[in-house]
């Protein structure tokens, strides 16, 4: 009862209910006490991460690809497109937390890793075939961030996305909608946790 009053306030004040706010140093000390440990611990049950990791490889058939993996965190994408692209994959990576990067980086040393806050993408060179926002369009400017990372994605790139089922993300995954044209989506559930995500590779429609 307390957390739907907390958001019925938000919304009387005009804020903004859907997206969760939190700094770089909120991020770094979770990642120091292992709270998100879990999520590397036993990849197998984060269904999210072994099908975007199989999106990957069917690029991957096609020839070398760039991947771009925003709010990497400590790596469970990272690990499962690895795995997935060996060598036809150059990975790399955003976070926030530079305690989540280090930790990653010792994982997989070849990453190219960058901290900084993936609402302002950084002035990289490269074109990108593959932009993943996993599990992170609920912390970003989710309404306009795909536009920002328009100009990094080359010319046949491809958006993909994951968000676990909730109030916030089932509006979240609406809004994309509206903004994607999406090639393949998916609903799936983790039996042991129970936890439901949709997962969807998408393109983004030309600027009018």
């Amino acid at each position: 009862m307390k957390r739907v009053w907390r958001v019925l306030k938000k919304i009387m004040k005009g804020e903004d209910v859907l997206t969760v706010r939190q700094s770089a140093e909120a991020w770094d000390k979770q990642f120091r006490e292992g709270k998100w440990d879990f999520l590397v611990e036993d990849i197998q049950k984060q269904g999210h991460a072994v099908l975007i990791g199989m999106m990957c490889r069917s690029r991957a058939m096609r020839g070398d690809i760039t991947v771009l993996d925003i709010g990497c965190g400590n790596g469970i994408v990272a690990r499962m497109v690895r795995s997935m692209c060996g060598e036809k994959c150059r990975y790399f990576g955003i976070d926030i937390s530079q305690a989540a990067l280090d930790g990653l980086k010792k994982e997989d040393p070849d990453a190219v890793l960058v901290c900084a806050d993936a609402n302002d993408p950084p002035p990289f060179i490269e074109k990108f075939d593959v932009i993943i926002f996993s599990e992170v369009l609920l912390y970003l400017d989710f309404r306009n961030i795909l536009d920002r990372y328009r100009d990094l994605l080359s010319k046949d790139g491809v958006i993909i996305f994951s968000l676990y089922d909730s109030w916030r993300t089932k509006m979240i995954v609406r809004n994309m909608r509206t903004k994607l044209q999406y090639i393949s989506s998916y609903i799936i559930t983790n039996e042991q946790s129970g936890i439901t995500w949709t997962v969807a590779m998408a393109q983004l429609p030309n600027p009018s």
